[in-house]
């Protein structure tokens, strides 16, 4: 079943709340919100106290003549934890965010072992593929958020790859440079859509594999982060091997992945050439990662 396919079934699931297998994985909550409560409290709670602080603040600078700001004070200590934080969340959706994706997956099976209803949800007329994914897909809307702020993240290291693109595509004539830009963005687009797949497969295998719900998911974080490093060692192996290893940068190669080498290339058509030469090789890897978890699935207790 190739990456596409697997999206258009992850798109219909997703927007058929009746199905039976999504309707019944909807009412079922995650085994981690009762120890996320806590955090949301804490995460509520220093919204007010912030929130507060701002109020006294203004207050105290409206009716005080102290030539200390305390306004500017509160700004200047609140203003780098801000920044801090939202780097960290801007970091996690241009590159690492095939972690939280892998995560949307890591217990939606394993619920069904503990309770001892996979067996019986095998035996359903229900094919093998519309289990999986089904319940994946009520995982990933649960990350509607996120997914939606990686993905309009992306157009960051898409412009980085075009800058790179463009350089060596200012000597073409014509329409040339105009084509290959297209060229790359599409294969820019099927990267980021096979990654995505990918990485929701590897948290349906974290469920499958894991007894507990807390393994799953520790082993679902450790499957992402594990293919974001290996893609960006495969990037910066290829890049180096078909161009100088001087010319680059290795957080580009972290945030850009296996399309950098279209740019690494001395030549942009040979560099588009091997770009999908190794889209069809991770297309490879999405199927067999999906064939595996049909027949994995039928072992699994």
């Amino acid at each position: 079943m190739s990456t596409f396919t697997i999206l258009s079934l992850l798109w219909r699931y997703a927007n058929t709340p009746r199905y039976p297998l999504v309707r019944f994985e909807v009412r079922r909550q995650p085994a981690w919100n009762e120890y996320m409560r806590p955090l949301r409290r804490l995460y509520r709670y220093t919204l007010r106290l912030g929130a507060g602080m701002l109020v006294i603040g203004t207050l105290i600078e409206l009716i005080s003549r102290s030539q200390v700001s305390l306004l500017l004070i509160l700004f200047t200590l609140m203003l780098p934890a801000f920044g801090v934080v939202l780097l960290a969340v801007m970091l996690l959706g241009m590159a690492a965010w095939q972690v939280p994706i892998a995560l949307a997956g890591s217990a939606v099976i394993v619920h069904e072992r503990a309770e001892s209803t996979w067996d019986i949800l095998l035996t359903t007329p229900i094919p093998h593929t519309s289990i999986l994914l089904s319940k994946l897909a009520v995982g990933l809307t649960r990350l509607q958020s996120f997914i939606t702020l990686a993905a309009l993240l992306q157009i960051i290291p898409l412009i980085g790859l075009l800058g790179q693109i463009n350089r060596p595509a200012a000597e073409l004539s014509g329409f040339s440079p105009l084509v290959l830009t297209l060229i790359v963005t599409a294969l820019f687009v099927i990267d980021r859509l096979q990654q995505f797949v990918l990485a929701g497969l590897l948290g349906l295998a974290a469920s499958l594999l894991a007894d507990t719900w807390p393994l799953a998911v520790a082993g679902s974080v450790a499957l992402g982060g594990i293919l974001w490093m290996l893609r960006s060692a495969v990037a910066l192996a290829l890049a180096a091997a078909v161009n100088n290893i001087q010319w680059l940068d290795v957080n580009q190669v972290a945030v850009i992945g296996v399309p950098i080498v279209a740019a690494a290339a001395r030549y942009p058509v040979a560099g588009m050439l091997l770009l999908a030469l190794l889209l069809l090789v991770q297309e490879g890897v999405v199927r067999a990662l999906l064939a595996w978890l049909l027949r994995r699935m039928i072992t699994a207790r």
